[in-house]
């Protein structure tokens, strides 16, 4: 029944503007209630939200401008505000998990947050951890530390050439070559 809400242009009072000018749009009460970055965006007036006169609904709306997520990431993070899942986690890619937990520490939605780690954590491989711990570990510690735990795991299947290749074009994380080769070695 939630779901139906998501995006609902007649009902709605706020309205997102995603990476690409797309616009999604969702409620107030409901944002307010499911997070205190929303309660402050939407209260304070701070300079992501703004109040707006949307044409194509005639009436004003809060526009909070999220250009570091696209359509698709945001109405996910509503649907799992509006009803508290996500559907056909299964079909996720590991980049959809990644931003699903970016969006969810911007946005203080941890419960979120915990369902993206474990469908990442699902995701993960020989094949990509290592690329995933040099490109966002040192971003996000609780993926670095999911992509070292998996590392642990599977440390006879990694094969060091990704290593090599990935050092010698990463230079600037060198707290995440640390956390590498720990993983390695214990």
């Amino acid at each position: 029944m939630w779901r139906s809400f998501v995006d609902d242009q007649s009902t709605s009072d706020v309205c997102f503007k995603v990476d690409n000018g797309e616009r999604i749009y969702a409620h107030s009460k409901i944002l307010t209630a499911s997070s205190d970055a929303f309660k402050v965006s939407l209260k304070s007036g701070m300079k992501e939200s703004f109040r707006v006169k949307d044409e194509s609904l005639k009436r004003n709306v809060m526009m909070i401008e999220t250009p570091d997520f696209s359509y698709d990431i945001m109405k996910l993070m509503l649907e799992f505000i509006y009803t508290g899942e996500l559907k056909e986690l299964d079909l996720y890619s590991i980049d959809i998990c990644r931003d699903l937990y970016r969006i969810s520490d911007k946005y203080f939605i941890a419960e979120l947050g915990t369902v993206a780690v474990t469908e990442y954590r699902k995701l993960l491989t020989p094949q990509n951890v290592i690329k995933e711990v040099f490109e966002f570990g040192h971003l996000y510690p609780e993926l670095c530390k999911q992509c070292t735990s998996f590392i642990q795991l599977t440390k006879k299947e990694i094969d060091p050439n990704d290593i090599v290749e990935l050092v010698a074009h990463e230079a600037h994380s060198n707290h995440v070559l640390l956390a590498i080769l720990q993983a390695l070695i214990e």
